[in-house]
């Protein structure tokens, strides 16, 4: 049972953290204190952050493209190219009637939604491209539960202990359960335990490229994740509304919303040093009595960022805080003050789900009705076919939509490509260094619609046509250096070609068989096309 605290409790294991730890909340500034907007270094070097006695006016949307400038060296190594912008909409704050913005709320971006009905009650900035800070664990989080099985046991390496920035306190040689971990990583936004669940996913960067194709599977279009923890690093973006979409399907999951509604967890000890309690940082969660959990988040060039919800009168409520100082009030308690002004608003002003055009979002007055996000057993049911085994990299992403043209609306076509095109682009990008230096093998499954287009199935045969010079393209950038196959099989027995319909099928275990050829194939050869069908009867 939760019980309401002034303070953050302290823990009975204490954790040394470098400079630059995320998450620590700073002293809030007094009025009488209050200076400049933006950060900046003193004469003896320190970094003072940002202080505000208002909020940035994000009218004519400054960071429609790209996230604030940087003030730490993080991001000196040149950064991958903004994300494609989708949002066209308003940036400033957009609010329901009898919705009025509380004065102490300082955030450059920031969104109250309904977690069930996805209503937008207020928003301001909604698509704005700033840094996550730690909420982005979120992803990493919805992750390892869809993965790994929440008994496994870890054992923690001095590379992962030793973790820049906030910490559980896991130790060097500790077994730890992935459900012990998962606390340390919600509860304490713990970067420790950020780098060990990690590493049971396949490292660094397998994960990365795992974290964002859940990312773009949930509709997150203004995130780019290049840090699984948070801690800034070149290129790393998300917005408002992302984070509501993340937040949303990690709220539908079970076994997220036991953990961040979680007061304290006996944590595991190690090297003879007995268990100790693990608070919950949350302290919207620990001081209001509707608070349900969310996430904390700091670093330099992020600033403050929160993630809360509250279960008001059966009513799910959450906020989303992205770049705010601590000036009167904290990043909890401006998201506090968002979702109470909540309370008593029933009207909306948008719908929180995946842009389908570039367009703003409309107002919707009618009663809310249940919107399905990603649970636990859904998140990724439309992109789960890849693996990584032994330096291969198989990519077998693929959803059909088809009929006449007229009849596939943009919406199927964005699917279609974001699916069957773009995901494995993603994955494919983050995963390309440890290919590299393994000599690894890169195999897309495409399609006999690769090089042939069929009566209605224009947005199907399209995708895949690119699917197909993607893959030939990277065969000649990566020549030398990734062997990469393009595999078309014909008409196969999946779920995608249910039903019988007389016409020939293969096994899908023929299409593995073709694969096998080219991993067989030896690193001193390369597959370069394969198409498999099956036998005319």
């Amino acid at each position: 049972m939760k019980r309401a605290v002034a303070a953050a409790a302290a823990l009975s294991f204490c954790v040394s953290t470098p400079a630059f730890a995320q998450d620590s909340e700073t002293p809030a500034i007094t009025p009488s204190e209050a200076g400049p907007t933006v950060g900046y270094y003193d004469d003896g070097g320190n970094w003072i952050p940002p202080s505000r006695n208002r909020a940035p006016d994000t009218d004519t949307c400054p960071h429609a493209t790209w996230p604030p400038e940087p003030v730490s060296t993080s991001e000196r190594a040149a950064s991958p190219a903004p994300l494609p912008v989708r949002y066209h909409g308003p940036c400033g704050v957009t609010a329901a009637d009898g919705y009025t913005v509380p004065d102490g709320v300082v955030a450059s971006s920031w969104l109250v939604a309904d977690l069930d009905s996805g209503e937008v009650v207020a928003m301001k900035d909604p698509h704005g491209r700033y840094r996550p800070a730690s909420v982005i664990k979120v992803l990493l989080a919805l992750t390892v539960i869809h993965e790994l099985p929440l008994g496994q046991q870890v054992v923690v390496s001095a590379e992962s202990a030793g973790q820049e920035g906030s910490a559980a306190g896991i130790g060097e040689g500790g077994t730890y359960t992935v459900e012990d971990l998962l606390t340390g990583l919600l509860l304490a936004s713990g970067n420790d335990c950020a780098h060990a669940l990690a590493q049971e996913l396949g490292g660094d960067e397998l994960t990365l490229g795992k974290i964002n194709v859940l990312a773009r599977r949930l509709g997150m279009h203004d995130t780019r994740a290049t840090s699984y923890s948070g801690l800034d690093h070149a290129g790393m973006s998300t917005s408002a509304w992302d984070m509501g979409l993340a937040y949303a399907a990690a709220f539908a999951n079970p076994t997220f919303a036991r953990i961040v509604d979680t007061e304290h967890y006996r944590f595991p000890g190690f090297d003879g040093l007995p268990p100790f309690e693990l608070w919950n940082d949350n302290q919207l969660y620990l001081n209001d009595p509707d608070g349900i959990g969310g996430k904390t988040g700091y670093t330099d060039d992020a600033n403050h960022t929160f993630v809360g919800a509250v279960n008001h009168e059966g009513r799910r409520l959450v906020a989303v805080v992205l770049d705010t100082a601590a000036y009167d009030h904290r990043a909890w308690e401006q998201a506090q003050m968002l979702l109470h002004e909540a309370y008593g608003v029933r009207s909306s002003v948008a719908k929180l789900e995946p842009l389908a055009a570039p367009a703003a979002p409309t107002t919707a007055k009618a009663a809310p009705t249940p919107t399905p996000v990603a649970g636990e057993e859904t998140a990724w049911d439309r992109w789960q076919s890849y693996a990584v085994v032994a330096g291969v990299l198989v990519l077998a992403a693929g959803v059909m939509d088809h009929g006449p043209l007229e009849e596939l609306t943009d919406d199927k076509w964005r699917e279609m490509m974001e699916v069957n095109l773009f995901a494995p682009v993603t994955l494919t990008r983050a995963l390309l260094p440890a290919l590299r230096r393994s000599s690894g093998l890169i195999i897309t499954i495409n399609s006999g619609a690769g090089f042939q287009g069929f009566a209605e199935n224009s947005a199907y045969c399209a995708s895949k046509f690119a699917l197909r010079g993607f893959t030939e393209s990277l065969q000649e950038e990566e020549a030398g250096k990734v062997r990469v196959t393009s595999l078309h099989p014909g008409r196969t027995d999946t779920d995608m070609l249910a039903g019988d319909d007389g016409r020939p099928k293969m096994d899908a275990v023929e299409v593995a068989k073709a694969a096998r050829l080219a991993v067989d194939a030896g690193p001193d050869a390369v597959v370069e096309f394969l198409r498999v069908r099956p036998a005319r009867t």
